[in-house]
């Protein structure tokens, strides 16, 4: 063989190469699988959550009459049913579990842009109980979203976040007396109840109130 037959056979070779790794990043990249729920949220828009093909996660795909965008999301902490998406016109939060540990995912509307991640602390059975409880992890009013968050290893709390900012503005630990209802969000705070009687943790600061 001499030398051009040698060029070209390491070229095929390369290029043989390039194609089975291009094949194997198209087999190996994640697709989503079947609409697990779709979420109303303002403005005439929807998110679905949707299962993964061959794994664990969940994809997210947002829809308006303008935009369609689809993101890939650590397991969705809402597939009990219980409300784990916060909105408003300008963001989106979305509550997930990854590694053992509560998290937010943030994300602007109508943009896929990715705002950031923060997170809540390990998801405890404490956790856990108080939101199949409560109906939820997160109640939105405006621009607050009121996030359902662990407090020690036996304990939860309620803290209130700026949905564009991703800010947290304060935090307020949950008597197991306050879980008879569901909490509704209004223009007043987050109304709780201990099955007598509403408590309203107020907007800006979080101090209860009747």
């Amino acid at each position: 063989m001499n030398g051009k037959q040698v060029a070209i056979a390491i070229l095929v070779l390369g290029v043989g190469i390039a194609v089975g790794a291009m094949v194997f990043m198209v087999k190996a990249q994640p697709k989503a699988g079947a609409v697990v729920m779709t979420i109303a949220l303002p403005g005439e828009a929807t998110l679905r959550v949707r299962s993964e093909l061959g794994g664990d996660r969940n994809f997210i795909e947002y829809r308006d009459r303008a935009y369609t965008w689809q993101g890939l999301i650590p397991p969705y902490a809402g597939l009990d049913g219980g409300t784990a998406v916060a909105a408003n016109d300008k963001a989106i939060m979305v509550r997930v579990l990854r590694n053992g540990n509560e998290q937010i995912f943030s994300f602007a509307r109508p943009h896929d842009s990715r705002l950031g991640t923060i997170s809540l602390g390990p998801s405890t059975g404490a956790m856990r109980a108080a939101a199949k409880q409560l109906g939820g992890r997160v109640w939105t009013f405006g621009d607050t979203a009121y996030h359902l968050v662990p407090s020690g290893p036996n304990g939860v709390a309620m803290s209130a976040f700026n949905l564009q900012t991703g800010k947290a503005f304060w935090k307020v630990d949950l008597a197991p007396a306050l879980f008879a209802k569901p909490p509704v969000a209004g223009p007043r705070g987050l109304t709780l109840h201990d099955g007598a009687r509403e408590v309203v943790l107020a907007a800006a600061t979080g101090l209860a109130g009747l």
